[in-house]
């Protein structure tokens, strides 16, 4: 239950920036953020203790990007581990803030995970049994949540690097940006896919209009992701955020094209009339992850 005088800190690590804030009373009341930029885990990290040296908060939440260790029982819990991020790989950043601050309960969660549990707690989800939380952006990374739980295996379901098929309209000699797979998912549908076919940085993205084709080769890739986690988690919801969501205009054509592909197989009225109740945008835009981050805050008090 939450205490309304708790304060939370919250870091959201994302590839590219580190959002960090604090909420009072409930993850969701956020009433102070800051960003810093990702560079090498040294100084970004030290950024990220001085600015929360200021303040007072009773426990931290950290939801990163990964892959994370999250089994307890290994020696390298709340590692970064094989992350494809340069200069991140092997970088123990739990431990970097256990020792930053000593008396402070800290939780250490995926970003995705820690999104699905805030989407699920507070979005309007927890009468039902699954919820799936998606994340594009720097990366692609999918969480699901089964009965008020996180799903975790011997490492945390890597969804973002599955193979799907490549559009028929995909750019000559394009074979994707990921440095493990190629064109699996996040290769064909991150931010720097989409922006290396343009040939821009991929914050210019925003500037691209609504109607380029590159958005239908987007569309494809997440409806595959779609059916993929209609086929295996069998959700209430499939929640879709990130930065790249923010653009509310994807969302119908890939709802139609999820549809489609699923071609009746899954027989449920709630795909067949209803997907725009199936596959949604996040409640918290690009607050998410940030409250993701909180959630696991609170979490990690309610055990102390």
């Amino acid at each position: 239950m939450l205490q309304k005088s708790l304060v939370f800190a919250g870091i959201e690590a994302g590839g590219t920036t580190f959002a960090l804030g604090i909420a009072k009373g409930s993850p969701t009341n956020i009433i102070e953020k800051t960003v810093v930029d990702t560079t090498n885990p040294k100084e970004t990290f030290e950024k990220v203790k001085s600015w929360f040296s200021e303040k007072k908060f009773d426990g931290l939440g950290i939801a990163s990007f990964g892959p994370l260790e999250l089994d307890k029982s290994n020696p390298k819990y709340g590692y970064i581990t094989s992350t494809p991020k340069p200069g991140w790989k092997d970088t123990n950043f739990l431990g970097f803030f256990k020792e930053a601050f000593p008396n402070i309960p800290i939780g250490f969660e995926t970003d995705v995970n820690a999104a699905a549990l805030a989407e699920f707690n507070y979005g309007g989800h927890k009468e039902l049994k699954t919820c799936v939380y998606v994340t594009v952006g720097t990366g692609i990374g999918v969480g699901a949540v089964v009965e008020g739980n996180c799903v975790h295996g011997i490492l945390h379901p890597e969804v973002g690097h599955i193979y799907v098929p490549v559009s028929k309209d995909e750019e000559p000699n394009f074979n994707g940006t990921c440095p493990f797979h190629g064109c699996c998912l996040e290769g064909m549908a991150c931010s720097g896919s989409l922006s290396k076919r343009l040939g821009i940085e991929p914050k210019e993205l925003r500037k691209i209009p609504n109607d380029h084709k590159v958005w239908n080769l987007f569309t494809h890739y997440m409806s595959h992701l779609c059916v993929n986690l209609t086929l295996t988690y069998s959700p209430n919801v499939i929640i879709l955020g990130g930065g790249i969501m923010q653009r509310d205009p994807l969302f119908p054509f890939i709802r139609q094209k999820t549809v489609s592909l699923l071609n009746g197989y899954v027989a449920h009225d709630l795909i067949l009339k209803n997907s725009d109740q199936f596959i949604v945008p996040s409640k918290f835009g690009s607050n998410i992850g940030l409250i993701g981050a909180m959630e696991v805050a609170n979490l990690e008090i309610s055990k102390n």
